[in-house]
């Protein structure tokens, strides 16, 4: 049923180290990753090939984002820290669209 082998899609984009990686708990196939490169990016791996499977890069730190979760009670909602000694709430533009899939 299960074969870790076989790789079901690749996701390239951060330039530094990715420190979290975690499933939306309401969208089928997004999910959201965040890095050493001071981003969170958003993307959607059901998305047909040929197409990149990134929806969005978020740039609001100033420093490593090394922490990042979605809500299990609102939708689409991302909550994400940083070395620049913040907590940021916030619903990323592009997943405001998949809050009902």
């Amino acid at each position: 049923m299960r074969n870790p082998k076989t790789c079901l899609c690749l996701m390239r984009g951060h330039d530094y180290a990715v420190r979290r990686v975690r499933c939306s708990p309401f969208s089928r196939g997004i999910i959201a990753s965040c890095s050493y490169d001071f981003t969170v990016r958003t993307w959607d791996y059901m998305r047909p090939q040929g197409f990149t499977p990134r929806i969005e890069v978020v740039t609001h730190h100033t420093e490593f984002v090394y922490g990042l979760d979605f809500s299990t009670f609102v939708p689409s909602l991302l909550a994400d820290c940083s070395w620049d000694e913040t907590v940021k709430l916030y619903k990323p533009q592009s997943l405001i669209s998949t809050d009902s899939l």
